[in-house]
């Protein structure tokens, strides 16, 4: 050390170890006492660890935002569909009749079995406004676009009073006789077709339009006072009317008009 405070630089080592014998206030250019260059060390080392932990804490898990993101999105783009296949369903049907809420008709119904006129049903369940009361009579008044226009069908009478109509097979609902009428059964042995017959006209002496294939497609379309019949018979043999007193019913309601 030089007479005037100023480290030695030859002995900058052994000063530098020897902090003790440096004084505040002393000329230290390029000297550091020990204390000081530890707590600078210290300070140092803190930083590093804190910048250590920052960069190995994960990010937080968006997965689940992800998926309830996805999820809202899904059902947006479904409530879309659902929501166009009802506008298209309801243009399609708009103006044809039976209109829904418009329109309502009467025809006169029976299920023929064989040679044998089968009771009326007295399911009167009316989902979606066709149906029966129990009278032989078929009540068409659509509610919705699900039964109106050319959804105005004999499959969806079937459907309300809780049976099922195929084309080889008339399974009868609750309140109903339980009399299946299959074409794998046939007649008493002999080969029997399952057919629609339709008379435009409840009360004409002209023979019905027969339908064997799509019958539960068959579309109600022309106002009121017609007659139908599904029946199980040998191919050829006559299809019944239903019997005068379901066709007394439908004229006692204005020839079937209301």
């Amino acid at each position: 050390m030089r007479r005037d405070g100023i480290p030695d630089p030859g002995n900058a080592a052994q000063d530098r170890s020897a902090s003790v014998r440096w004084r505040p206030g002393a000329a230290t250019v390029g000297y550091r006492p020990r204390s000081l260059h530890l707590a600078l060390v210290a300070k140092e080392s803190r930083r590093e660890n804190r910048r250590n932990r920052e960069t190995s804490v994960a990010p937080p898990d968006q997965s689940g935002s992800r998926w309830f993101i996805a999820v809202i999105v899904l059902l947006v783009v479904a409530g879309g569909a659902v929501v166009a296949l009802f506008a298209s369903q309801r243009e399609s049907v708009i103006g044809v009749a039976p209109q829904a809420g418009i329109d309502h008709w009467h025809d006169a119904y029976l299920i023929h079995h064989c040679g044998t006129d089968l009771p009326a049903s007295t399911n009167s369940n009316d989902p979606d406004g066709i149906h029966t009361h129990g009278t032989g009579l078929i009540h068409i008044h659509p509610f919705n676009p699900e039964t109106a226009g050319p959804n105005a069908t004999l499959g969806k009478f079937v459907e309300a009073l809780g049976g099922e109509l195929t084309d080889d097979t008339y399974t009868p609902g609750p309140g109903e006789l339980p009399q299946i009428l299959s074409e794998a059964d046939g007649c008493d042995g002999e080969r029997a077709v399952l057919q629609v017959a339709y008379w435009e006209n409840a009360w004409t002496t002209e023979e019905p339009e027969i339908i064997t294939e799509n019958l539960a497609d068959f579309r109600f379309d022309n106002l009121s006072g017609g007659a139908v019949t599904i029946a199980l018979l040998p191919e050829g043999a006559e299809i019944p009317k239903p019997p005068p007193d379901r066709l007394a019913q439908l004229e006692s309601t204005n020839q079937g008009r209301v």
